[in-house]
């Protein structure tokens, strides 16, 4: 008898653990809040470096069809200062009725690519390419830039001052600086970058449970001949990182009883123009086992140097496992 009420006692522990484990990742709360969010996005082009006094010399960029992600989430929790959205719709989402939006972090809103916008938000309006140089080159025309679409080139302008912001045709799809042969300073370095004002339709979702079981842990976040940031879970420095590309290697272990079978990484709190490959994207890690990935950082020529609280978070689609917050130190 004791063995048969054993049994029926694990089974009954068993049956209460799995919804948490096979629960969807997401779902869409039936006439849930939404809304439409128009703002401007930023996609970093590339940089050029052209020697001064050299006529002919140029740089060559390829500009994408489309800068606008296809599907976006915005995270709400606290109140509601999430970057990028209209000061109307901030407003509204700090009086909003339904309060568990802003005291509940775990809610977030899953906004879908509509098309850009239809009226002009700014300087330049809709579609811009933006020069950024490092010296002032006066009104003499010392950097020409020319506008390719497929069948060849469409117009020329030129940069005057510090640089250029202009409308830029959806069928551009190179453009040419082209250096003059003007003296000035020192190299004429340089940034280009394509503004466009994107809208989305915005869902809002229910949270996600905080943990999970099987427990996955985040043990190591180490830089190949350099230091060690994270070591059995506690951070141990700060991850210090150039403008340009750094590959880091990363562990988690499953301290529970039972296999994961989709385990992933993610940053949180990256600054703008910073991106992060993790490789590979999910594995499957039995219990008592250590999974290794690798990641590979990159830091665009434009992110402000400074140090950036940037959290590490090991999760599945079901919820969050482990979160570890470090010092990203951008050089």
């Amino acid at each position: 008898m004791k063995k048969i009420l054993a049994i029926v006692l694990v089974a009954v522990i068993a049956f209460a653990v799995l919804p948490s484990i096979s629960a969807p990742p997401v779902e869409i709360i039936p006439g849930a809040p939404m809304f439409e969010d128009c703002s401007t996005n930023y996609l970093p082009i590339g940089t050029f470096f052209l020697a001064p006094g050299q006529q002919g010399e140029i740089a060559s960029f390829d500009i994408p069809a489309k800068i606008c992600p296809s599907v976006k989430k915005i995270q709400m929790g606290g109140f509601a200062t999430t970057q990028g959205l209209p000061i109307g719709l901030l407003t509204q989402l700090n009086t909003e009725t339904d309060s568990s939006v802003l005291d509940r972090g775990g809610y977030s809103y899953t906004c879908y690519y509509t098309g850009p916008c239809d009226e002009c938000l700014g300087p330049g309006c809709g579609r811009t390419i933006m020069i950024n140089v490092n010296e002032s080159l006066g009104p003499s025309n010392c950097l020409q830039v020319e506008f390719y679409t497929i069948q060849g080139i469409s117009n020329t302008i030129y940069i005057n001052y510090y640089g250029l912001w202009a409308n830029l045709p959806s069928d551009i799809v190179r453009i040419v600086i082209k250096s003059n042969g003007c003296e000035v300073g020192g190299t004429l370095e340089g940034s280009i970058g394509v503004h466009d004002c994107c809208c989305y339709e915005c869902i809002k979702e229910k949270n996600l449970p905080t943990t999970l079981y099987p427990k996955i842990d985040i043990e190591t976040f180490s830089v190949p001949g350099g230091a060690t940031v994270i070591k059995d879970g506690k951070v141990l420095s700060k991850f210090e990182i150039a403008p340009g590309s750094q590959q880091v290697f990363l562990q988690v272990e499953n301290r529970g009883f039972f296999t994961q079978n989709d385990t992933r990484l993610r940053f949180d709190g990256l600054p703008e123009g910073v991106t992060v490959e993790v490789t590979p994207e999910t594995q499957k890690v039995k219990a008592h086992k250590i999974a290794s990935y690798s990641a590979n950082f990159t830091v665009g020529p434009n992110v402000p140097s400074g140090t950036y609280q940037v959290t590490m978070v090991a999760y599945s689609p079901n919820g969050m496992f482990d979160k570890i917050t470090f010092e990203f130190v951008v050089q």
